[in-house]
């Protein structure tokens, strides 16, 4: 059977002639050329496949959308990195801070320009696997009834403690609290 036909005996329930190759509804006055049958939509028997534009447009398509899933990647994967360093930074300054809770404020007042180039923990100790990471502590005294202003003065009973992690002698994380003489 002419797939060309298809259409048509789809749609009007009939066969085309076997024997003649024609279509039982058009007139059979020229038997020995073939025509299609009145409003058949149909492609000619040599087209198939994909034109050349429209596998350009896919490839063009195809590749917009890999390059913006590449710069995703690569956006998410800084990110990632950023965030690890600030992690990191944040902990180690909050190891200072756990350390000076233990401290009388005499100590602390003695961790004034300190810089542990090997960070420590909580209890002192050295960490290890931090290359490149420093903490340093500064200690200022406050006046007790003007938290921000600093003072010189011996007899304050507050002290505002900075605490810096660097990596690389760049500056990642700062955390700042206030300590009281409680004695």
């Amino acid at each position: 059977m002419d797939y060309r036909w298809f259409h048509h005996n789809r749609w009007q329930g009939q066969r085309q002639d076997e024997k003649s190759g024609h279509c039982p509804v058009l007139p059979q006055a020229q038997p020995q050329r073939q025509r299609p049958c009145p409003n058949h939509l149909w492609r000619k028997a040599g087209r198939r496949g994909f034109t050349l534009i429209e596998a350009a447009i896919v490839t063009v398509i195809v590749g917009v959308g890999t390059v913006a899933m590449i710069q995703l990647l690569a956006a998410g994967s800084m990110a990632n990195g950023q965030s690890y360093q600030l992690t990191t930074g944040m902990n180690l300054a909050n190891n200072i801070r756990e350390m000076s809770q233990s401290m009388t404020f005499a100590q602390v007042l003695a961790m004034n320009n300190t810089t542990w180039s090997t960070p420590v923990d909580a209890m002192g100790r050295d960490l290890s696997g931090f290359s490149g990471w420093t903490q340093k502590a500064t200690v200022t005294r406050v006046l007790e009834n003007a938290l921000t202003v600093a003072t010189t003065a011996t007899d304050s009973n507050m002290a505002r403690v900075t605490v810096q992690s660097l990596h690389n002698n760049q500056p990642v994380a700062q955390i700042s609290w206030l300590v009281v003489n409680t004695e």
